[in-house]
């Protein structure tokens, strides 16, 4: 498969190492992009120019004239774990309705290539800096569910329609992730008594559930907003009713 993706001087040092292998082979397609790669250490340029021992060797064009550079499945998942964990560390970018209700499918589209990624790694994050994670069901199998998902938007060809099938298939994967999660970190404080307060796993969980909820909003609004021809909904304002008094609406629930 073609794995089309931003990358970095240093990763295309990493993929000199294992040029010359023949173990299964995947196509990690390079090509020059006017922005910074995902890991932020420079800028991107053609595979040849920045590693000479790819030239010729590891390297093929395809039909679209991109530069292929064949590497094992092992590293593209050694590499995709680095870009994770980097993730991690990278602030979301904060939006407020209007901007979303404001920005095309395109757009949204890009937001989602760009967001989406970060907000999957920051739970992967959450979920292995807590420890026992590893010795609860529950947690263990959301943690396999969001590597699945943060790989499958990484490898994801980018089109709009690939990426609103793949952004259909995490959404239809993840309904039952409030219950999953709740019940895992409910079994995490009876399997280790006295190790976690109430309050250390309330905020761990509203960090992971504010993370998903935000990451659902995007997701639902992209496939709202995208045309009915390329897999969305193709509705002009998408999951946002502007005709809505939230206000209104919280105080008749209240009352």
């Amino acid at each position: 498969f073609a794995f089309r993706t931003q990358i970095s001087s240093l990763w295309l040092l990493m993929l000199s190492h294992v040029a010359k292998r023949s173990i299964r082979q995947v196509s990690w397609v390079a090509k020059k992009m006017p922005c910074g790669a995902y890991l932020g250490l420079g800028r991107v340029a053609d595979a040849s120019i920045l590693v000479p021992e790819l030239r010729g060797l590891a390297t093929s064009a395809d039909t679209t004239g991109q530069r292929q550079v064949q590497i094992s499945e092992e590293r593209l998942d050694e590499l995709i774990n680095h870009e994770m964990a980097y993730f991690a560390t990278v602030p979301d970018q904060a939006m407020s309705v209007r901007q979303i209700l404001d920005a095309s499918p395109e757009v949204l589209a890009q937001i989602c290539w760009k967001e989406g990624p970060k907000r999957l790694a920051l739970r992967i994050h959450l979920l292995e800096h807590l420890s026992g994670w590893q010795d609860i069901a529950e947690l263990s199998k959301m943690h396999e569910m969001l590597n699945r998902w943060y790989r499958s938007l990484a490898l994801c060809d980018k089109k709009l329609s690939s990426l609103t099938q793949c952004v259909r298939a995490i959404r239809k994967d993840g309904k039952e992730v409030i219950p999953l999660v709740s019940a895992g970190i409910h079994k995490l404080q009876v399997a280790y008594p006295g190790q976690f307060e109430d309050q250390f796993l309330n905020r761990w969980l509203d960090n992971f559930f504010l993370s998903r909820i935000s990451t659902n909003v995007l997701a639902d609004q992209l496939l709202a907003r995208v045309s009915v021809c390329d897999g969305g909904g193709g509705t002009p304002t998408g999951i946002i009713d502007p005709r809505c008094n939230a206000t209104r609406v919280c105080q008749h629930a209240a009352n």
